[in-house]
């Protein structure tokens, strides 16, 4: 069973209420950076991007953009894949209680087979620590010991974002959004 394969889990998990002050000011703070790339790179191609969401969600960022009128009109489209199905089911959702399915669609997709998509993007996003959930297949959950993590030799993180590479459109751009360690309580 996955991380987010019990609906439960997976509401708790965006619940705010649970979260601690300094997670939901990681969460603005990916944000505000998002609205500048978004921005840049629309100037630089002058007309509406096209982005890709590696684990949407619940649809978050979406969400959030949508509400910034000015900036939601730079985004032609606004692809969220995600390998969990709850969180596909809440994704879509709020994507059409927001009535924004004109530009915003959900895929039921393991980010492992993203050289396998066959659309460009000029901007490809993984938001609120998604990154962190791409560790290694065998991983010893068991036996880590708190501290720095050595992921370097990290075949999966390299294969999905080997694969998130290879579609993006020219002067495109990937943006990895905040990391956590709760042991440790700091943003990374």
């Amino acid at each position: 069973m996955e991380m987010y394969d019990n609906e439960n889990t997976v509401q708790k998990s965006f619940d705010t209420d649970f979260l601690p002050e300094e997670l939901l000011q990681a969460q603005w703070a990916e944000f505000i950076e998002l609205k500048k790339v978004i921005t840049e790179i629309y100037q630089r191609k002058q007309s509406p991007i096209q982005v890709l969401d590696i684990g949407i969600g619940n649809a978050r960022i979406a969400r959030h953009l949508s509400g910034v009128k000015e900036i939601w009109d730079m985004i032609a489209v606004y692809d969220g894949t995600d390998n969990a199905e709850p969180c596909i089911k809440i994704s879509n959702e709020v994507i059409k209680q927001l009535k924004i399915d004109d530009k915003v669609a959900t895929h039921f997709f393991d980010a492992i087979n993203l050289s396998q998509w066959k659309k460009k993007y000029d901007l490809i996003i993984t938001t609120w620590f998604t990154a962190g959930n791409f560790y290694p297949n065998d991983f010893d959950f068991d036996n880590y010991q708190p501290g720095t993590l050595d992921l370097s030799h990290n075949k999966k993180f390299e294969q999905i974002f080997s694969g998130a590479y290879s579609l993006l459109n020219p002067g495109g751009e990937i943006v990895i959004g905040a990391c956590y360690s709760s042991g440790l309580q700091k943003k990374n």
